[in-house]
C-alpha cells in the first residue's frame, strides 16, 4: 500500500534541491528494507528500536560496546535522525526547517555536520 505525503506537493513553479530526497525509498530500493519490515516498524516504539539496533550492535562485538560513549552520542544520534526525516518528508529546505523549528542557515549547518547527501534522487544509490 502506497501512501501520500501531503507535504513533498510542490507546486511546478518551486524547484528545491532537496524535492527528490526519500530515505525510505533508497533504502527499499538498496533491499535494506521491505514493505513487510515497514509493517512491523509500526508497532514498535522508538525506544525499542533503539535497543534493538543497539544489541545487534553489542552482538556483532561479542557483547561488548566499551569506550563506545553511547550515552554521550545519543542526543547526536537522535537530532540527524531527524533531519533525516524532516528533509525526506518535505520538497524544500525551508519547509524542512520549518518543521524542525530552525532556521534554514542552522539545517544547512546541521546537513554539512551529519554529512547528508540531499543530491541523491530518489531510490538512487
Amino acid at each position: 500500500m502506497i501512501f501520500d505525503n501531503s507535504l513533498k506537493r510542490i507546486p511546478e513553479r518551486h524547484k528545491s534541491i532537496n524535492k527528490d530526497y526519500d530515505l525510505k525509498e533508497r533504502l527499499l530500493s538498496e533491499q535494506k528494507i521491505n514493505q513487510e519490515f515497514l509493517l512491523k516498524l509500526k508497532t514498535l516504539t522508538i525506544e525499542d528500536l533503539i535497543y534493538l539496533k543497539l544489541d545487534s550492535a553489542a552482538e556483532s562485538l561479542n557483547g561488548k560496546l566499551y569506550n563506545f560513549p553511547i550515552y554521550k552520542f545519543i542526543s547526536e544520534i537522535s537530532k540527524e535522525a531527524c533531519v533525516k526525516y524532516a528533509l525526506s518528508s518535505t520538497v524544500s529546505k525551508k519547509s524542512a526547517s520549518m518543521i524542525l523549528g530552525i532556521t534554514k542557515t542552522e539545517l544547512n549547518r546541521l546537513i554539512k555536520l551529519y554529512n547528508i547527501d540531499i543530491n541523491n534522487k530518489k531510490g538512487n544509490k
